[in-house]
C-alpha cells in the first residue's frame, strides 16, 4: 500500500507509554515529513519527532505541548534534528499503543530539518519502538523454546520494560503532567506560554506576502486550541506590538512608518519574524525592516476564534496595538 494511504505530513499520534507511579502515561509523536523511497527502493520514509506532551490521558489536538519538540533544553534545529528519526512507512503496522489524533501543520523549520535517512536514534525512535505490541508467550510456546530462545525472549522483554521506564522517568522530570478531566481543571496560568506563542508564530509565513493565506496555517492551528489560549495568543501579540510602538522605530520603518496604520502593520511584520528579530530591533532601531508589512497577522486570533466558536471575539487586549499607545515610546 502506498505511504499516502497510511500516513501524511502533520499527523499527530498519541502513544501509550505504559504505567508509571501514578497510573497510565501517554506521550505523542508528530510526523514532520514523508518521502517516497527515502529508505531505499520501495521503502517510503516517515520523519518522526517526539513532542513534549506527557499526561495521564491521550493528548487533545489543541494542546500546546504538541507543538514543542524534544529536546526540552535546546531550541535549535541541530539539537532537534538529533532527536528525530526516520521509520519505514511502507510497512507501518497498526498498534493498540498508538492512536491518530489528527494533524498539526509542521513549521517551515520543522519540515526543513536536515536528517540523514539512516537516522534511527534519539527520543523519536525510542518512543516509536514502544508502540510495538509486546510479544506474548503462552505456556505451549514457552515449553517449545530452547533454553537459549527463552533467555533471549526474557532479555528482550526486560530491555523493553527498561526503555519504557526510562522514557516515563524522563518525561515526568522534564514536563508537567496533563491531568485527565475531572481531576483538576486547567488554571489561568496554564494557558500558552511565551515560548509557545513564538512557536505558533512560526506558522505565519510573511514571505508569502501580506495576505490572509499567509496566516492560514496559524489560524488553523489556533482554531484547534481552547478559547482561553486563542485569547492569550492575542494578548501576547498585542504586548509585543506595544513594545515596538516607538518613535525611533517608526523613523527607521521607511515610508510605512509615516502613517499610524502603516507602522502598526510594519510592527506586525517584525513580530512575525520571531523573538530574536524583535529583541534585535528594540536594541538597535537601525535594524527595523524598511517598508515591510504584515497586516494579516493582526487578525489571526480573531479568525481562529470565529472558526472555533462561530462568533466574533469578546475581548479587548490589555495592551493596545494602535500606533502611539505606548506614550513612553513617543516621548
Amino acid at each position: 500500500m502506498a505511504v499516502s494511504a497510511l500516513i501524511a505530513e502533520g499527523d499527530v499520534h498519541s502513544v501509550y507509554l505504559g504505567t508509571g507511579k501514578t497510573g497510565r502515561v501517554f506521550g505523542a509523536l508528530r510526523l514532520l515529513r514523508v518521502e517516497k523511497n527515502a529508505l531505499g527502493a520501495g521503502r517510503d520514509g516517515a520523519l518522526l519527532a517526539c513532542t513534549q506532551y506527557f499526561g495521564d490521558r491521550p493528548a487533545e489536538l489543541g494542546d500546546p505541548a504538541l507543538r514543542r519538540l524534544l529536546p526540552s533544553d535546546a531550541d535549535t534545529s541541530s539539537a532537534i534534528a538529533d532527536e528525530v528519526a526516520w521509520v519505514d512507512a511502507s510497512v507501518l503496522p497498526p498498534s493498540p499503543r498508538r492512536t491518530l489524533l489528527g494533524r498539526v501543520a509542521p513549521t517551515r523549520e520543522e519540515r526543513d530539518l536536515e536528517v540523514p535517512h539512516q537516522a534511527e536514534n534519539g527520543w523519536a525512535m525510542t518512543v516509536w519502538a514502544l508502540t510495538r505490541e509486546a510479544q506474548r508467550y503462552d505456556a505451549a510456546r514457552i515449553q517449545a523454546m530452547s533454553p537459549q530462545e527463552l533467555a533471549a525472549a526474557v532479555k528482550a522483554q526486560a530491555a523493553e520494560e527498561e526503555r519504557r521506564r526510562a522514557v516515563i522517568a524522563h518525561m515526568s522530570q522534564s514536563f508537567p503532567k496533563t491531568k485527565s478531566p475531572g481531576t483538576r481543571r486547567r488554571t489561568r496560568g496554564s494557558t500558552i506560554t511565551k515560548s509557545e506563542f513564538w512557536h505558533l508564530l512560526k506558522l505565519a509565513n510573511a514571505r508569502a506576502g501580506d495576505s490572509p493565506k499567509a496566516v492560514d496555517p496559524l489560524v488553523e492551528s489556533l482554531s484547534s486550541c481552547s478559547k482561553a489560549n486563542i485569547r492569550e495568543f492575542d494578548e501576547m501579540l498585542a504586548e509585543e506590538l506595544y513594545r515596538l510602538d516607538r518613535r525611533d522605530l517608526a523613523a527607521h520603518a521607511g515610508d510605512v512608518g509615516k502613517s499610524n496604520d502603516g507602522f502598526l502593520y510594519a510592527r506586525c511584520f517584525v513580530v512575525s519574524k520571531g523573538r530574536a528579530t524583535v529583541e534585535s530591533v528594540l536594541a538597535d532601531p537601525s535594524k527595523m525592516p524598511k517598508d515591510r508589512t504584515f497586516e494579516s497577522l493582526l487578525y489571526a486570533a480573531t479568525r481562529a476564534y470565529s472558526r472555533r466558536t462561530g462568533h466574533e471575539t469578546e475581548w479587548s487586549t490589555h495592551f493596545s496595538s494602535e500606533t502611539g499607545s505606548n506614550s513612553r515610546g513617543w516621548r
